[in-house]
């Protein structure tokens, strides 16, 4: 019976030992990966809908340096408003803005909390109070854009606007598309035309490396830049036919990425090409969409599926799947001040980033 006895006590103290270091095992297993990906967290995320109480703010939108969330309205969105989100009361507010004829077709821009652009084929808006007024710059006549299709301002008054560009020859009566940037200058009241081509091309984003080096992503294949130190665009061929977004990171260097989740950087403008270590993490996405930096050098890409790639301290990416997401397709991702917000195919996710 005491042999009996000894026996059992043993057992269960095996299986205690065996249980409390299997647990021990299993929390930091879930424990690291929060430990990895320090500078976003995701418990602190607010989830915006795109679509509330009849009103559709479409997929043009933009983030300030304060953490508000401006957008363009959808389809069914009536003449002359704009929406912000109101993190007080969790709900889109109307905002009036005068001479905006039409939403669609419409790209947005906030540099901060006040100065702020929505541009189309009709103009630029222009607020620089946080959207109480709004004022309107022409395009210039000679313009041939049809539809605006990135904007980008630095201040107030520098900044560009890229578009595609169609009208019907007269000699041929055949169509002719190609792509057309603007610029705005200090001191300029119009903003003109500085680079067009007649290449069947479609312009994706404008991004700025540092005070004096602007580049567009155009048709994927390739961007066009232009400095201070040279006079009109230069284009660069990339490393892939399928490149999705582009953005810069505190150090100047460019960061694409590409629609299999490939990721590529440069420190040279384009003349050289590196590409990143991914480590999958057992996910999986086969569409890629965006790719942002924060001010500190941290970068985030996003695809469908509810998945995300960021940025590890050796300068690797690795991939997870927050469940936040719920598996939602990620169309976009910008970072502004210490936000980051992140537009899905049914919500904007609106959190802070170091």
């Amino acid at each position: 019976m005491r042999v009996y006895t000894v026996f059992l006590l043993f057992c269960v103290l095996a299986t205690f030992s065996f249980c409390s270091t299997k647990r021990i095992e299993t929390e930091h297993i879930r424990e690291q990966p929060i430990q990895e990906r320090q500078w976003v967290d995701f418990k602190g995320v607010t989830k915006i809908p795109l679509r509330q109480d009849g009103i559709d703010v479409g997929y043009a939108f933009a983030v300030t340096d304060q953490g508000d969330i401006w957008a363009i309205g959808g389809w069914t969105a009536p003449v002359g408003i704009a929406y912000k989100w109101d993190r007080k009361f969790n709900k889109w507010i109307a905002v009036k803005v005068k001479d905006l004829i039409t939403s669609s077709q419409s790209a947005i821009d906030f540099r901060d909390s006040n100065n702020g652009f929505i541009v189309n084929v009709y103009g630029i808006l222009k607020t620089t109070n946080g959207g109480e007024d709004w004022s309107k710059i022409v395009l210039n006549p000679k313009s041939q854009i049809t539809r605006v299709e990135a904007v980008n301002f630095m201040d107030p008054e520098i900044g560009f606007v890229a578009g595609t560009t169609g009208y019907l020859n007269r000699s041929t009566f055949e169509p002719v598309h190609g792509i057309e940037i603007l610029c705005a200058r200090k001191g300029e009241t119009r903003i003109f035309p500085c680079y067009r081509s007649k290449a069947f091309q479609t312009v994706q984003s404008i991004i700025k490396i540092d005070q004096s080096t602007t580049v567009v992503l155009v048709d994927g294949s390739h961007f066009l830049i232009n400095s201070s130190e040279q006079n009109g665009w230069e284009a660069e061929t990339l490393p892939m036919k399928k490149t999705m977004s582009i953005s810069a990171d505190a150090a100047h260097r460019i960061w694409i990425l590409g629609e299999d989740g490939t990721i590529y950087s440069s420190d040279d403008l384009g003349k050289s090409w590196n590409q990143a270590t991914i480590s999958n993490n057992g996910v999986h996405s086969e569409h890629w969409s965006s790719i942002a930096f924060t001010k500190t050098g941290n970068g985030i890409a996003v695809a469908h599926g509810g998945t995300i790639a960021i940025s590890m301290q050796d300068s690797s990416w690795k991939l997870f799947k927050p469940a936040v997401f719920n598996n939602e397709d990620l169309y976009s991702v910008q970072i502004r001040g210490n936000w980051l917000a992140i537009q899905g195919d049914e919500n904007i996710y609106l959190l802070p980033a170091n």
